[in-house]
């Protein structure tokens, strides 16, 4: 074990008070930006139509994952490694290539796009005619946010890397107060898909302002510089690009994915897979949330393969748990949920893939630790090569399917091709771990199993037996939970640790 970090770092128990505390700031940073997004769609779609919220979608989508080509993460990694050996001199430079690879890569990006947009909207997309011109408006200040969120998203990652989660939520949370209140006096007021995105874009570029220099005050000793060395240069190319490239094939699988849906089915048919979609992607949104605080962590305590393997398997254990309730939950209470949130014509079209989507986002959840453990030791072209074998697999099965199920054989498709994500778990813990923990996970496997029989069943005779309504929707999940963290406990799923922690929760305690 590194004596020089474990000196320069707190006791045991208090890292893992700071580790609870910046999960509970992740938490926090996910809830508060989703409860009033959730508000915000409906009225949205309700303003808009189906068809052109299809558009908006597909455009915010597309700029949504393209600004993930942000190398920026390589920030919270080396921030965080450096700080705990004690090489903060390191810092500035590998800032500073990353600011000015992001840049570059940003702008390639931003530029390539904004001059092919009528092709995309015309050629590729296929949107119809009387939507082109405000699509392709709409894709010009798309691309100008790409830039703007590389830049700011580096900032952000700086502060997760310095682990002050606080100010991280600060900037989330005002993000989405911004965002929502901007996108509702905009639908309100009659404006249409174009003032969306020109909100977007303003709210972006104020809090990519905000970021820097919040994260100059924090880290005071942080200077830009353009000469750089070779050093940190090889660092932030050998991960950055890395980490480009597995987020750029999970981009092209989601531009054609949606591409595809919309030449073959119509903006609308997008429209009823993309929000059963979004509701998964929070749920594996939640679980990130939770496990943000945990990459800094990681990288200041790489040469302790024990406290790692146990990070791992207990991080991983709450992910399934929490995974495993989400799928009982949507399998449950999905239809009725749809139903009321928007309405039952948008229920009947859009369950099946909401199961589908639910399925595929949660073995992204399950990954998510692992996938950590890779990128910290520098694993990263592992978790590219598992991100382009889920592309791969993915696009022929999307339009192999689609013709037999249409919308549905798309959802199928991209299932099938995320179970190129498993290896990467047998992966970590065989090369990095020190072996693959089959009796751990079996047991782990088999006991929420158990709880979820239960619970199911708690679920299942409250929903059957009650009016549909928001009341009886909660109660039935809320009943099934205590159901199924009761038998947790009974099963005795949690150990002393875990308990400790569970109780901290739901007293408050820090």
């Amino acid at each position: 074990m590194n004596t020089m970090s474990v000196s320069k770092t707190q006791p045991l128990k208090s890292k893992r008070q700071i580790l609870f505390k910046n999960s509970i700031y992740g938490v926090i940073s996910w809830v508060f930006p989703i409860l009033p997004t959730l508000i915000v769609t409906p009225i949205v779609i309700s303003r808009l139509g189906n068809e052109l919220y299809g558009v908006y979608v597909i455009i915010l989508g597309f700029s949504g994952y393209f600004f993930t080509l942000n190398v920026g993460k390589a920030v919270t990694k080396f921030v965080a490694e450096y700080h705990a050996t004690g090489e903060t001199d390191k810092i500035s430079k590998i800032v500073s290539a990353t600011l000015m690879l992001g840049f570059a890569v940003g702008s390639i990006t931003t530029v390539t796009f904004a001059v092919f947009a009528w092709n995309f909207v015309d050629d590729v997309m296929r949107i119809p005619e009387e939507l082109q011109s405000t699509a392709v408006v709409s894709l010009y200040l798309a691309c100008s946010n790409i830039l703007v969120s590389m830049l700011g998203l580096t900032f952000q990652y700086i502060l997760q890397g310095l682990q002050r989660f606080d100010w991280y939520m600060m900037i989330t949370n005002s993000t989405s107060i911004l965002l929502t209140i901007g996108i509702l006096i905009a639908v309100l007021n009659g404006y249409g898909v174009i003032s969306l995105f020109a909100i977007l874009l303003t709210v972006s570029t104020l809090m990519c302002i905000v970021s820097a220099l919040l994260v100059k005050r924090l880290l005071p000793e942080l200077r830009f510089q353009f000469h750089i060395g070779k050093e940190a240069w090889s660092e932030v190319w050998r991960y950055g690009l890395s980490i480009m490239a597995y987020q750029l094939f999970g981009s092209l699988l989601l531009l054609f994915e949606r591409t595809w849906i919309t030449r073959q089915f119509g903006p609308e048919a997008l429209t009823f897979y993309v929000v059963p979609m979004t509701l998964a992607l929070y749920m594996q949104m939640f679980v990130a949330s939770l496990v943000l605080a945990m990459f800094p962590v990681v990288n200041q305590h790489l040469s302790n393969r024990v406290f790692l393997a146990d990070l791992h398997k207990k991080a991983t254990k709450l992910i399934l748990i929490i995974v495993a309730f989400a799928l009982l939950s949507a399998f449950m209470g999905g239809r009725i949920f749809l139903g009321l949130w928007l309405n039952e014509d948008f229920a009947n079209a859009s369950y099946d893939i909401l199961l589908i989507q639910f399925v595929i986002f949660s073995i992204v959840a399950v990954t998510m630790v692992p996938w950590q453990i890779a990128e910290s030791f520098r694993f990263a072209p592992m978790t590219a090569v598992a991100s382009f074998s889920w592309m791969a697999i993915s696009i022929p099965l999307m339009i192999l399917f689609s013709y037999q199920w249409q919308s549905v054989g798309v959802a199928y498709g991209r299932l099938i091709g995320v179970l190129a994500f498993v290896p990467l778990i047998i992966f970590v813990e065989r090369t990095l771990l020190g072996g693959i923990f089959w009796t751990y996970w079996s047991s782990v496997v088999v006991r929420i199993l158990g709880a979820l029989v239960f619970a199911g069943i708690a679920e299942y005779l409250l929903l059957v037996q009650l009016r549909p309504t928001w009341t009886t929707l909660v109660i039935s999940i809320l009943c099934g939970g205590i159901i199924f963290v009761s038998f947790l406990f009974l099963f005795r799923l949690f150990g002393p640790d875990e308990r400790s922690m569970i109780k901290n929760l739901l007293l408050f305690n820090r």
